[in-house]
């Protein structure tokens, strides 16, 4: 069952940089990715990438979504 719920991100305080993760896997046709993005409190994204990746499960998945390197990923950076 696939169910849809709003949801709405919440900025970090000035300052600070907010990451988030996400993993994508799907069992049926062997597709896995992990995505991250950096944003600063004004919503303005300073990183992100994506790539694919090699895991077994879903809780592999995630757990490698939040080790996300942005470096190796061939994100980009603003400065």
């Amino acid at each position: 069952m696939v169910t849809s719920e709003s949801v709405s991100w919440e900025p970090p305080p000035p300052g600070w940089i907010k990451i988030n993760f996400d993993a994508s896997f799907d069992v049926y046709s062997k597709s896995r990715v992990a995505a991250a993005v950096a944003r600063d409190h004004e919503g303005i994204i300073l990183a992100g990438g994506s790539k694919k990746i090699n895991v077994q499960d879903v809780l592999e998945a995630e757990s490698l979504a939040s080790c996300f390197e942005f470096q190796s990923s061939g994100c980009y950076f603003r400065r």
